[in-house]
């Protein structure tokens, strides 16, 4: 190993402790960037295109077996009993929704009625007062002398 290889693979190693997922993507890049090099290098050699023939079919033979391994565990048992439990789980939230309005419905009616009663109340106040005011154009005319 070379110094300058050395500290991918702390970072690897902290990116592993931390994150398995985010170190695995890392070391799939770093052999992309390998193999590009490696390719880059061999390009214009004799034995490069037999070479680049076997380089192709095993990373396709690679990408498959991922391929593969990823359709597999989304068929599992583990990843189908996920799909159903978040399945149950919004069902869960939609039936506690409805029952939440459901049971409210009565409380919401009685307190709307009540509030049509104080709003009625409150109109009614307005409109008495209104009435036992006079307005000034009224009080105007009462407090004039008749001129006739």
């Amino acid at each position: 190993m070379t110094d300058t290889q050395q500290p991918h693979e702390e970072q690897t190693s902290e990116a592993r402790s931390e994150n398995p997922w985010e170190a695995i993507a890392a070391d799939f890049q770093t052999l992309g960037q390998n193999i590009a090099v490696a390719i880059k290098k061999t390009w214009n050699e004799e034995d490069a295109q037999k070479e680049m023939s076997t380089l192709r079919a095993g990373l396709q033979n690679a990408a498959t077996q991922v391929a593969n391994a990823v359709e597999e565990a989304i068929q599992s048992p583990t990843a189908t009993n996920a799909k159903m439990e978040v399945k149950k789980a919004a069902g869960e939230v939609r039936e506690f929704g409805e029952k939440a309005y459901t049971d409210s419905k009565p409380h919401l009616l009685t307190a709307l009625k009540s509030l049509e009663t104080g709003l009625q109340s409150l109109i009614q106040n307005l409109e008495d007062r209104r009435q036992a005011t006079p307005s000034p154009e009224a009080a105007a005319t009462e407090t004039r002398p008749d001129s006739e």
